[in-house]
């Protein structure tokens, strides 16, 4: 398999790069902040990367930008109606996602539909500032919080400090769907994918 960015994330590299040289930030002192080691974050300014949603969360987080901002996506409005199908789907670290929250600067929160598929591999954890909640609406979720495995049916639901290692995966061989709500220290969250209201 090779390591291609998909054309929704090729012009994530040069944002990331612009947005840090901007805050006058090297990339020493964003591995410091953030935890991604320097050849990770150069890989995901080169491109030859792309970022997991909790690394997404952690550098929008040290640069003050929302994660639309750094996705490209078009500032959120007052009053809107938020169609998931129009929503830009991202992947990252194994995941799918699609942020389906009215967000912007200010935003508390940030709502994002998550599809776990059951084939994903790998086994490493994500840690990022902030909480967690998250609703499963398909499927059986295996989450696991340090060294603590619980599994979750449609309905059941967990919050937690994302900044104890976590990983999710299907507990079976169906995908699972479910909504990730998540909140951080900063203001500035997700900006979403909007239609207005008539």
């Amino acid at each position: 398999m090779t390591d291609q960015v998909p054309a929704a994330l090729q012009a994530l590299g040069a944002r990331l790069r612009r947005i840090r040289r901007a805050g006058d930030l090297t990339m020493e002192q964003v591995a410091e902040r953030t935890g991604i080691s320097q050849p990770t974050l150069s890989r995901m300014e080169s491109e030859l990367r792309q970022p997991s949603l909790a690394q997404l969360l952690t550098l929008a987080d040290v640069y003050g930008v929302t994660v639309g901002e750094l996705l490209g996506e078009a500032p959120g409005r007052a009053t809107a109606v938020i169609d998931p199908a129009e929503c830009v789907e991202r992947v990252g670290n194994g995941l799918r996602f699609r942020v389906v929250d009215r967000g912007g600067p200010g935003a508390a929160l940030s709502a994002i539909q998550v599809t776990v598929p059951a084939n994903r591999g790998g086994s490493q954890t994500q840690q990022h500032p902030g909480d967690e909640w998250l609703y499963v609406l398909h499927g059986r979720l295996r989450l696991t919080l340090a060294d603590s495995t619980q599994i979750l049916r449609p309905g059941m639901a967990a919050h937690f400090d994302a900044t104890t290692p976590h990983r999710l995966d299907a507990a079976d061989r169906r995908d699972v769907e479910l909504l990730l709500v998540a909140a951080r220290p900063a203001t500035q969250m997700l900006t979403p994918c909007l239609r207005e209201t008539t």
